[in-house]
């Protein structure tokens, strides 16, 4: 599957197989602890560089570097000695409780 991704400022239009959906439910901007998620989320799978963080969270490299420097100094990511960066204890329960979290929010609806 070939995702494309449209960029339109802050707002981010994802389309599948280059056919972009007309309708406006597809479209929806992240918030900052969706975004922290994401990034959690792609280091779970298996340690990453910056670029592949960036590629598959969707994020422009001036939204890395803004994030990155705030979960290290947090202690919820860490820099292997290979130099990728793999998610810590603290990251993985943090990303647990969003889940939990969102769970909740969506059984409201």
């Amino acid at each position: 599957m070939k995702l494309k991704v449209l960029r339109l400022g802050m707002l981010a239009k994802v389309s599948v197989n280059n056919q972009e959906s007309s309708t406006e439910q597809h479209v929806r901007y992240r918030s900052r602890a969706d975004i922290i998620a994401a990034i959690l989320r792609i280091v779970t799978e298996r340690a990453a560089t910056k670029s592949r963080i960036m590629y598959r969270a969707f994020l422009s490299s001036s939204q890395l570097k803004q994030y990155i420097p705030i979960l290290l100094d947090n202690g919820l990511l860490a820099t292997n000695i290979h130099g990728f960066l793999a998610v810590t204890e603290n990251g993985m329960r943090l990303l647990q409780l969003y889940y939990q979290l969102t769970e909740m929010m969506n059984k409201r609806k």
